[in-house]
This record gives structure tokens, sequence and C-alpha cells, in this order.
């Protein structure tokens, strides 16, 4: 092994040792020490090659969430708040409502996705679809005028998802006549997943449709402490995978939450992204999290989380202090450790947890 090679491994095992150590990992410093008597030069080359964008314990993998605002289009004042949120939020329109139109093109030009959001047979509140439903009492052609019809109604849309849809979306055939149309006029599909029954997010991909299924409703139960909950399960699940989309409506609550939680993304090192980024599967094969990534991220959280709260780092021996009893609460709906404080971080501030 040629003296650049060497120092090459050698600055690799101080990396990973260093990594160890802040992370308070015996295992992992046993690891990096096995490493440096094992590794080859040309093993060492050709790790450097396929690895260099997928796994590097030094990297900063970002967490992407996507936030879609449905049933926009009834309520102006809602919608024109909704379109105010801050960054690459996508909103869904509901086709021949009175405001559509308008708030499409408003949400177009300021760069934002613009979906149609197709009302489908639901099993219940079947007056609730409005103008534009699309049942399975229809014939195939009434189905595909109708969808027309229904993406004519909104500008500048690239992408459509169901309104309701609970019947409608188990329907295999009816759905392949409905993507057979959104195929040609090259739209995304987002499946809002109304029933766990749902054929259309597999039914979209065989047909090269870009696609992804909803994996937050934020606004299931408009409460503000119970949509910051969902925006919360949000987090946790782009965190472990490295991207999730939720869906919400513009509803006071939920814009009201929107407005405070969006605001703390930056600083959480959470990427707002639009929904159409999620639909295409290159792009979800680079965002996807390994778990080296992971536990990377996560050592770097715990390292933070000292720092905040002691103001200093010292390998093994740091410990956090926890909060005064009187310091500020967050309600925690993550595990809990026997017998271990649960602490949490808004911003730079130190919060003790407490039982929902």
């Amino acid at each position: 092994m040629s003296f650049i090679n060497k120092k090459s491994v050698l600055l690799v095992v101080l990396c990973l040792l260093a990594n160890a150590t802040r992370a308070n990992s015996l295992p992992k410093a046993e690891e990096a020490l096995k490493l440096s008597s094992h590794v080859s030069s040309s093993a060492y080359a050709s790790l450097s090659a396929s690895n260099s964008e997928t796994v590097n314990v030094n990297a900063h993998p970002e967490v992407r969430i996507a936030i879609l605002i449905d049933d926009m289009g009834d309520n102006r004042a809602l919608g024109e708040r909704a379109l105010a949120l801050k960054g690459d939020i996508s909103y869904a329109f509901l086709p021949h409502t009175q405001y559509a139109a308008s708030l499409a093109r408003a949400a177009n030009q300021v760069g934002r996705d613009v979906l149609l959001h197709a009302p489908m047979e639901s099993e219940e509140h079947l007056s609730l679809m409005g103008r534009g439903a699309l049942t399975t009492s229809m014939s195939e052609q009434d189905l595909r005028v109708q969808l027309r019809e229904n993406f004519d109604s909104i500008p500048f849309v690239q992408g459509f998802n169901n309104h309701m849809g609970s019947v409608l979306t188990r329907d295999r055939q009816r759905m392949r006549w409905l993507f057979e149309e959104a195929k040609a006029r090259n739209v995304f599909f987002v499946d809002s997943r109304t029933t766990a029954e749902s054929v259309a997010l597999p039914e979209a991909r065989a047909m090269g449709i870009p696609s992804f299924g909803r994996d937050i409703f934020l606004d299931h139960e408009d409460s503000a402490s119970a949509i910051s909950r969902q925006f919360d399960r949000l987090l946790q699940l782009a965190r472990k995978r490295g991207f999730a989309l939720a869906i919400g409506h513009p509803k006071k609550n939920t814009l009201s939450v929107l407005e405070r939680r969006l605001a703390e993304l930056h600083e959480l090192g959470v990427v707002l992204v639009p929904v159409s980024k999620l639909t295409s599967s290159s792009w979800r094969a680079q965002a996807m999290l390994d778990p080296t990534q992971i536990r990377a991220m996560e050592d770097r959280q715990r390292t933070q989380a000292m720092k905040t709260a002691t103001g200093s780092v010292s390998g093994a021996t740091t410990k956090i202090e926890a909060p005064s009893p009187k310091a500020p609460t967050k309600v925690c709906h993550f595990p809990k450790a026997e017998n271990t404080p649960q602490l949490w971080f808004q911003g730079q501030q130190l919060m003790r947890c407490v039982a929902p």
C-alpha cells in the first residue's frame, strides 16, 4: 500500500473514530480499528467510487416533506390565506368551483404545483362530491368526458388526486380508463388513500404515470393540537425514510398550525418540496435515506442537543441537564425510555416532555 493510500485510510479511520466518540459508541470505534487493518488500497478506491453519493457518515442528507392542500376553490378568503403559506406548498382545486380558476392562476404565478382535486364516488356523503363527480354508474365514455372537463376547468394543471373516492379507487377497470386520459395529458397522480383497498397507486405506476400516495392526513381531527401532532408524525416519518407527504385542507386551524410550524423547518433541517417531486421514482431513489445516513443524522442531532443543553461537548462524559420544573413543556408522542427524562428542543429552547 502506497504512502498516499495509507494516509487516505488513516483519514477515514480518524473520521470514523471521531463520529464514534461523539455518539458515545465504542462498537463503532472498534469497527473503525478493524477497518484500518483489513482494507486494501484497491478495495478502498472501489469503495470511494461506488458509495460517494450513498454512504457517507459525514454527509448531511436532507429530510424532505411535501404538503398538499386539498379542497381549494370554494372559499376565496381561506384559499388566499392558503396560497400565502411560505414555501413549496402544493394545491389541489375542486373543478367548476367559484374561485378555483383564479386561485389556480395565482398559485401558478408564484411557482406552486397545481392539481385537479377530482371528485370520485365514496361510500358516504355522495352529496359532497359536487360538480364533476366520477362514479361507478357512469359509462367509460362518460367517465372520460367528465375527467377531461374537470381538467379543462383548472388552468395550469400539472397533476391530479382523488377527492373522496373510497368506492371508485377500488374499481381497477375504471381507474385504468381515467389513467389513460391522464397519461394523454402528461400529468402526475397522487392517491389520497381514502381507503386501504385503493388500487389507484399501483395501477397508475403500472401505466407509467408519475405517482405517489398520501402518508399523513393533517386535519382529520380539526383541532390545532391534533393537527400539530400529525405534523410531528409527518416529520418523524420523513426522518425515517427521507421524505413524506401530508394532505391538509384550507381550514382555519390547519392554516394557523402550518403558518407556525413551517417557520420551524429550516432550523429543524427539513426541506419543503413540491408534491411533484415525490411522484418521480428517480427522485425518490436519490432522496431515500439509507441506514448509515439515518444513523449519522441521529448522531448529529444528539450532539447538537448536548451542545444546546450544556454549551459544550466533552465526549462520553457529557451529560444533559434536565430543565427545571418551571421550564416550558411540550406534549410528546414518541416512545419514552423507562426512568429516563425526556427532553425536546424547540429551536434552541430546551423543553420538558409531558405525557399526552
